[in-house]
């Protein structure tokens, strides 16, 4: 990773507890991004696990090398609303603007910046 001319991030899965493991390949590898999963990955629908924001927490207490944190899955307006007071500076999740038409993506997309 320290040779390559990319910027690479690393995947983090909602769990209960901190996972020293993890943290530690982050500090010896200065990854700058991580993206935190807010529910299991692979099932679609799922509730956000808010041990998610622990994780974060747990990252920029003792990663000082991460500089965006996204997260990722079952993201609604009102779980938004309550992170936006977090570190989190990137929203991934596409469930949560998609429609058929283009002009209720735009709406969508238009009332999360307001939160945001």
């Amino acid at each position: 990773f320290k040779n390559a001319h990319h910027v690479f991030g690393i995947v983090s899965e909602v769990v209960e507890k901190k996972d020293d493991n993890l943290i530690e390949f982050v500090k010896d590898y200065s990854i700058q991004n991580l993206l935190q999963m807010g529910v299991p990955i692979g099932k679609g629908g799922q509730k956000f696990c808010w041990e998610a924001v622990g994780r974060i927490e747990d990252f920029s207490l003792n990663c000082n090398s991460i500089i965006n944190f996204e997260i990722d899955g079952g993201l609604t307006y009102e779980v938004i609303k309550n992170l936006k007071k977090d570190k989190i500076n990137r929203y991934a999740g596409w469930s949560i603007i998609f429609d058929e038409d283009p002009l209720n993506v735009i709406s969508s997309a238009n009332k999360i910046l307001e939160i945001i």
